[in-house]
């Protein structure tokens, strides 16, 4: 969803402009959480280099954009497909997971579906990524254009507060070498909620790649907490609901940070460098081992200054011109 979330922006604004002519083709499982404004979606099944091929040859674009995908997925196929037309490409790392899997060749770090051009979210990506084998004349900090959706954002302080647990499905991707399991995880954080009676339902929001949605059952069952299921599509209504957002990596967490929200990544079994930059940041609190648990989550939830004191790190993220910056990249190719 990381990827799809910062394209839109920026295909929303071209889209607007008489001057360019643009068009957009997502996977299916953007389909259900994105407005596109025009844009396409392949159906579930569908052939991904087919449906590419098809959509460029009839577009004939200019320039493709692309963001970072798992497995050979649309964005790879869009990749080579303008590398036999002779189009230039570009690409937006919007986050700090695995860029060299999202444009390599699936179980390689080969980096062959690499764009001429990469808009990266920031400084310290950059210097990665160089480090890890991208160009580094192709590499430009234009910042997430998603996160100008958050520039002027307000946190919603009425309603229901609750405790948010996002699932990423690692337990499905035995090929995503993380040392975590979200089942085992999210057990952990029930067990310390249990013990903290904070008086807050706590609410489970899967991933949309998320298959077994059935997975939680026994704990929510033996739990003497109201644990409930999110089924609605608007994420933003999740955020801004939240008192506390936990969960381990995923985009969302660092989306919660820039908010201002409590964020409580979990990690106690991880086995690979944290790829959570939030953490980093000191926007959110990291646990490395349960027994700091139930103490991190304790000064977490009585910290009445969390919002104000994350402030300035917060500003150099969210400061509204990443989708102009990323316009600026495209129109250097043409």
């Amino acid at each position: 969803m990381g990827g799809c979330n910062a394209l839109l922006p920026v295909y929303s604004r071209l889209k607007r402009n008489r001057h360019y002519k643009t068009s957009a083709l997502f996977g299916p499982v953007c389909k259900p959480y994105i407005r596109a404004n025009g844009a396409r979606f392949v159906k579930p099944g569908d052939d991904p280099k087919r449906a590419v091929e098809k959509h460029l040859t009839s577009y004939e674009p200019d320039v493709v954009v692309v963001g970072i995908s798992i497995g050979m997925s649309l964005d790879k196929h869009a990749v080579a497909w303008a590398r036999k037309h002779g189009v230039p490409t570009l690409g937006i790392a919007e986050s700090w997971g695995d860029t060299v899997m999202g444009f390599s060749t699936p179980g390689t770090k080969d980096l062959a579906f690499e764009p001429d051009r990469m808009c990266v979210v920031d400084d310290f990506l950059k210097k990665r990524m160089a480090k890890e084998g991208f160009e580094p004349s192709r590499l430009a900090v234009t910042g997430n254009p998603y996160f100008d959706s958050l520039a002027k954002k307000k946190l919603n302080r009425q309603g229901r507060k609750a405790v948010y647990f996002f699932c990423q499905p690692f337990s499905e991707m035995p090929g995503l070498k993380t040392g975590l399991d979200e089942v085992r995880v999210f057990g952990d954080l029930v067990q310390a909620l249990e013990e903290l009676e904070p008086d807050l339902p706590v609410v489970i929001r899967f991933h949309p790649r998320t298959k077994n949605r059935h997975k939680f059952d026994s704990i929510i069952t033996d739990s003497p907490l109201h644990i409930i299921i999110d089924k609605s599509k608007n994420m933003e209504t999740a955020l801004e609901r939240a008192e506390l957002v936990t969960g381990m990596f995923g985009a969302t967490l660092f989306e919660a940070a820039l908010m201002g929200k409590k964020v409580l990544s979990c990690l106690p079994t991880l086995t690979i460098p944290d790829p959570l930059m939030s953490n980093r940041l000191r926007l959110s609190v990291p646990v490395y081992r349960k027994r700091d648990l139930v103490p991190k989550m304790k000064a977490l939830l009585e910290d009445k200054n969390h919002e104000k004191t994350s402030s300035a790190i917060r500003k150099r993220y969210v400061h509204g011109r990443a989708t102009e910056n990323v316009i600026n990249q495209i129109e250097s190719l043409v």
